[in-house]
């Protein structure tokens, strides 16, 4: 019996703050609220940063996908006097095409009144594949037989390339201009936070041998290349930006139109990827993209 008495008196304290919490959350006023849902393309130009010899042998001590007879070339990398080695510039920038959605929010003025339609925090994911890291290192020999009037040029040449994919979740304040216009315009400052995935290093050997005189056979020239892709860690990556946009709103007297926006963004960036086997990398660049946009009107 008194287990049954309590039962009842158990089940009807939570029935009376069940409806006393709903009662609360409807009376509540809201603070802030889901004013846009946007997605967007954009195109970074970016210029890979160049990387020396010392990163390219620590990135290509990890696991290889490379056959066996690849692997011994990579090995006398490691153990290779690498002072006549001369730099060069590969990849100097390259095209990467990111996509994003995003959620804005509004929150209520110092009134409390109404919320505030000219500045907007907006929160997403970014997804993009970058090229981090790359270097083309490359010596070149010449033997001259003046008996025979025979000149043999070697040339022996390495190249890297440190490539990731990223995904981030980005933050970002925005100020518009003219908001209750057709035609308005934002600015602000963005930060994105992330990891990269997918993290590899190809590296490319090549060797090649040409004959030159009078006495020579072209026959004899030859060529070798070794390809291989080294799997590295994943690591952390950021940015931070300043969006500068032109936000068109499609509708002037539709309700339904005037829920759609298209709108144009540039933004300048400083990024960061850090390695677990080497310094974090560095960049500065430009992006510009295109997006749609659902606003609550």
């Amino acid at each position: 019996m008194k287990s049954n008495h309590l039962k009842i008196t158990l089940f009807s304290s939570l029935f009376v703050f069940n409806l006393t919490a709903q009662n609360a959350i409807k009376t509540r006023p809201k603070k802030l609220i889901i004013n846009s849902v946007s997605g967007s393309i954009s195109n970074q130009n970016i210029k890979t940063h160049q990387g020396s010899f010392e990163d390219l042998m620590k990135l290509s001590m990890q696991e290889s996908s490379a056959s066996y007879e690849n692997q011994i070339y990579y090995w006398q990398l490691q153990y290779s006097d690498l002072s006549n080695y001369q730099a060069e510039k590969i990849f100097p920038t390259y095209q990467s095409v990111c996509r994003a959605v995003f959620f804005g929010f509004e929150f209520k003025d110092k009134s409390k009144n109404k919320f505030r339609e000219k500045s907007t925090f907006r929160i997403g994911l970014n997804y993009a594949k970058n090229n981090n890291l790359s270097g083309l290192f490359s010596k070149t020999g010449i033997d001259y037989n003046s008996q025979n009037d025979i000149e043999v040029i070697t040339k022996e040449t390495y190249s890297m390339l440190n490539s990731s994919k990223k995904l981030q979740v980005d933050f970002s304040g925005l100020y518009k201009i003219n908001s209750d216009k057709r035609l308005s315009f934002y600015s602000g400052l963005g930060i994105s936070l992330g990891k990269s995935y997918k993290n590899t290093t190809q590296i490319e050997y090549s060797f090649d041998r040409t004959y030159s005189g009078t006495n020579t056979d072209p026959s004899l020239n030859n060529s070798t290349r070794y390809y291989s892709t080294f799997k590295n860690k994943a690591s952390f990556t950021g940015s931070t930006y300043i969006p500068l946009g032109i936000d068109y709103r499609l509708g002037k007297t539709d309700p339904f139109l005037k829920m759609f926006h298209v709108f144009l963004e540039a933004r300048p960036t400083a990024s960061l990827t850090t390695f677990s086997e080497i310094k974090p990398v560095t960049n500065l660049f430009i992006s510009y993209g295109f997006g749609l946009k659902i606003c609550r009107e």
